[in-house]
């Protein structure tokens, strides 16, 4: 399958969707139900990491990416080159409105996308 989808670690706290090469609208909407699929599967949200090192996405990226809201998740973060990433992330944030900031954010590596699921816990859980 072009596009990936497991969870990141045992715990299934995190669900990981990456790019096998090239891929299409298609792949995505089938890769995106699978994701859908799993993240019902458990009791509380789940956070999800989109890696898209490659830098491979087909046109009319956002307008994809804001009709495919998964449900019963915390924080999207979108893994990509870092220029890649931010334009994608400025171009979202302009179709899909400032309310979904707190929900999406963008990293270079897994790594940093790690460390910024981890601070969104802080935060979150002291609001709670």
């Amino acid at each position: 399958m072009p596009i990936d989808v497991r969870w990141y670690d045992d715990q299934q706290t995190i669900l990981h969707m990456s790019e096998n090469g090239a891929w299409t609208w298609d792949d995505f909407y089938a890769a995106r139900q699978q994701a859908d699929e799993m993240l019902k599967q458990v009791a509380y949200k789940a956070h999800v990491i989109i890696e898209a090192t490659h830098g491979n996405i087909p046109s009319n990226a956002m307008t994809h990416f804001r009709a495919s809201r998964m449900s019963n998740h915390g924080l999207t973060v979108l893994v990509g080159p870092r220029a890649f990433s931010r334009i994608m992330y400025n171009v979202y944030l302009r179709i899909a409105g400032k309310q979904h900031e707190a929900s999406f954010r963008m990293a270079s590596t897994i790594e940093e996308a790690l460390d910024i699921i981890a601070e969104w816990e802080a935060v979150n859980e002291l609001k709670e």
